[in-house]
């Protein structure tokens, strides 16, 4: 009975000034660690919705700074004048920071767990996530998975919409054993948004290469660097289910848009006379007007290939332009010359450029090849690559500007995609 009044007076007795002082300091603690959580998450959801919004195109409203900024970068005479470089370093800070407002660091915890580099990096990631999610939707051929599992690199560049524009790079460190320097290859999908044939089939060759690059018995990679580009206009192809389409954001068929010397003189007359104003291969306001043909061609300039392949569908042949012999087929698909046209990459590299290129039309653009034609279609590039590309093999006659006229009308099939 004694013991038990002792107990109810002990819990009953008031706290000393060292327990209540001790109590105030842990509830502090408590309500500093919660708040930092709570500070976390909403920092969080505001780096997740900005990645979210610049993959997706989707931008608050602009300022008028903003407004002015684009219009002096859109207008056909600044385009002409502001260099590929100066485009990108814009682009670089639109991908950056899409919103308006710097987004300050998460905290100094976080800074204290990554350094400026890891940090960039998880971002960059987190953009190629969502990307991929993007591509995953879209495509039937490429799930989400696929796309992650080809570790695409950002640019620094972004589309019109804001989305992303990626490569991916495949060299050795071993020195080439029979040339002096490696052989660099391009290889570029997806210039028109509604081939997706073409998108697929380049994730599945980049994989390939991934494969390949990661064996230790392949030594034959050791002569080449490939630079592979899956999507060259993502706002053409991204866009809702029926919805993708040939041109990109501005309604330019970039396949038309490139510089080539002739632009000014022939791509709007070209256009005009023998395609009526058809708005599917509407060729720009200029030519280099658009940010997906400014950065392919800095691409084009900084990589310097030896030679350049090019996906597209649906005629179901293989075109060529440039000094090197093509091949005569590509598995199923058949030489079939189409000539090139103003504006056209295969006059801006094949002709003005003199690089050699290889001009991949699929027979569908909404279906892919079995996979037995993928992979001879493949072997079959491969084999051009050895034979000719790296032996430097010319055919002078091949060197010859060459225009579409009445001697090539039948060769257009579908007037709706391709070329």
């Amino acid at each position: 009975m004694i013991a038990n009044k002792t107990i109810i007076n002990a819990q009953s007795q008031p706290l000393n000034k060292i327990e209540l002082i001790a109590l105030l300091l842990f509830s502090a603690m408590m309500f500093f660690l919660l708040s930092q959580v709570f500070y976390l998450a909403h920092k969080y959801k505001q780096i997740e919705t900005a990645e979210y919004n610049l993959v997706h195109g989707i931008q608050k409203p602009e300022t008028k700074s903003m407004q002015e900024t684009q219009t002096q970068t859109r207008s056909p005479k600044t385009r002409q004048e502001t260099s590929v470089i100066e485009t990108s370093t814009i682009n670089k800070q639109v991908i950056e920071n899409p919103k308006e407002e710097k987004i300050e660091p998460v905290t100094e915890l976080v800074n204290e767990i990554f350094s400026d580099s890891e940090l960039i990096a998880l971002e960059n990631q987190k953009i190629i996530d969502r990307y991929c999610e993007t591509v995953g939707e879209k495509l039937g051929s490429v799930n989400v998975q696929d796309c992650k599992n080809a570790k695409l690199k950002l640019s620094g560049v972004v589309s019109n919409q804001s989305r992303p524009l990626t490569f991916r790079d495949f060299i050795t460190e071993v020195p080439s054993e029979t040339t002096k320097e490696k052989i660099r290859i391009l290889l570029v999908g997806g210039i028109h948004g509604d081939e997706f044939s073409g998108v697929s089939i380049s994730f599945k060759w980049l994989n390939k290469l991934a494969n390949d690059y990661s064996s230790s018995t392949n030594s034959s990679i050791n002569d080449y660097h490939w630079r592979v580009i899956p999507i060259l206009n993502p706002d053409g192809l991204l866009q809702p289910d029926g919805q993708s389409k040939r041109m990109n954001a501005n309604d330019v068929d970039l396949n038309r848009n490139f510089p080539t010397e002739d632009w000014d003189e022939f791509a709007h007359k070209y256009w005009i006379d023998k395609r009526g104003r058809d708005p599917r291969r509407y060729p720009g306001e200029s030519g280099g007007s658009e940010i997906e043909t400014q950065w392919i061609v800095q691409q084009i300039n900084e990589f310097k290939p030896h030679a350049v392949i090019s996906i597209h569908a649906p005629y179901g042949i293989v075109d060529s332009d440039g000094p090197i012999e093509p091949p005569k087929k590509l598995g199923p698909l058949q030489l079939k010359i189409l000539g090139t046209y103003p504006g056209s990459m295969g006059r801006y590299v094949g002709v003005q450029k003199n690089i050699p290129m290889l001009t991949v039309e699929l027979k569908r653009a909404g279906t892919m090849p079995t996979q037995k034609n993928i992979d001879l279609i493949w072997t079959d590039i491969q084999k051009w690559i050895n034979d000719k590309v790296l032996n430097k093999e010319s055919v002078a006659a091949m060197q010859s500007i060459r225009h579409e006229d009445e001697e090539h009308k039948d060769t257009i099939i579908d007037k709706k995609a391709g070329d």
